[in-house]
This record gives C-alpha cells, sequence and structure tokens, in this order.
C-alpha cells in the first residue's frame, strides 16, 4: 500500500521481502535437504509491520517445532521483536526472554541521530543498572563526545557518565585532529 495524493492507501506494485529462511547443522552429501524437517533443521521467519514494511520480528526455531506452538518436543522458539518511531527510527529491539527485561532502546534528536543507546536490564527489577551510551554532536553534525556510563531510565533521563571519549576536528579540513579518552 502507497499514500497517493489525496492521502488514502492504494494499493501498488509489490514489494518482495524475505519471509523465511532454512538451512541444515547436518546433512548428507547426497541429499542436502536431508535435515528439513528434524531437530538439525534452523527455519528463521521474518516479519514485517503493513503499511511500511519494516522488521517487526525475527523468529528461529528447529524444523521440527510446529508453527502454531513455540515448543515441541523440547524445541523452543527464539523470536526478537522491534519497535519504531513515526519517523521509523528503532526505538527498541525486545530479546527472546519473555517480558521486557531484555529489551534494549534508542532515542534519536530532532535530526534522527542517536542520543542515547540503552541496554537491557541485566538483572530484571534487581540493583544492576542498564548500561547506556550517550552521543553528543557539535554544530556541524559531527559527534564529538560519546560517554558510556549506566541508568535505569529507558529515555536516558537518569544518565550517569562513566567514561568518555571526545574528538577534536581541524576546523578547515573537518578531519578529526584529536581524540581523548578517559573516566567521566
Amino acid at each position: 500500500m502507497v499514500q497517493n495524493a489525496n492521502g488514502a492507501l492504494v494499493a501498488s506494485t509489490p514489494v518482495w521481502r524475505l519471509t523465511s529462511t532454512s538451512t541444515c547443522k547436518v546433512a548428507t552429501a547426497g541429499n542436502p535437504a536431508s535435515c528439513v524437517g528434524s531437530a538439525d533443521e534452523v527455519v528463521t521467519s521474518y516479519e514485517y509491520g503493513t503499511n511500511n514494511l519494516q522488521l517487526t520480528a525475527v523468529t528461529v526455531r528447529a524444523g521440527n517445532a510446529s508453527a502454531a506452538s513455540p515448543s515441541t518436543s523440547g524445541n523452543l522458539w527464539q523470536t526478537i521483536s522491534y519497535g519504531y518511531d513515526d519517523n521509523g527510527n528503532q526505538v527498541w529491539v525486545d530479546g527472546p526472554l519473555p517480558g521486557a527485561e531484555d529489551r534494549a532502546y534508542v532515542t534519536y534528536d530532532a535530526m534522527r541521530r542517536k542520543v542515547f543507546e540503552i541496554g537491557p536490564d541485566p538483572d530484571g527489577s534487581g540493583e544492576r543498572p542498564r548500561v547506556v551510551v550517550k552521543h553528543s554532536y557539535d554544530a556541524d553534525g559531527r559527534e564529538y563526545l560519546t560517554q558510556s556510563g549506566s541508568g535505569n531510565a529507558v529515555d536516558g533521563s537518569d544518565f550517569a557518565p562513566a567514561t568518555f571519549k571526545r574528538t577534536s576536528y581541524d576546523p578547515t579540513t573537518g578531519l578529526a585532529i584529536k581524540i581523548e579518552e578517559g573516566g567521566a
């Protein structure tokens, strides 16, 4: 679907996307597809948004796992999901564990540059904070400061820096001329 001049969604020329792959961990030389339907087959499935075709999930399962059930004969599925903002920026990745403890986040500035990269919660609701990386840019759009640290907020609002990498640029050429690294 595409948006026409009046703003309505209309059918368009199809866009093809990869929907699944199948590989064998072990196969015979005479029959490379001998693993199909067995625990030695690895099936990877891809899901996309309906209107924007952005990747929304990747599922990996054994070939003998039922397509209708996440567990067959002890073969578990692993699904990673992706979320986007209204501008199409990927704002979270949710790992294969149940719940949001293994979800990582990214925030962006008005120019769609990454500001915070916020790692998954390392211990659920325990005391250990998330690993956070903060990116800062100069007026020319170059990243001049990268800080690593920690925090618990998924928007980076409680970021506590621990280390930094600062880059200085030549005003004439725009090339990096000095890189400093250290503790915050």
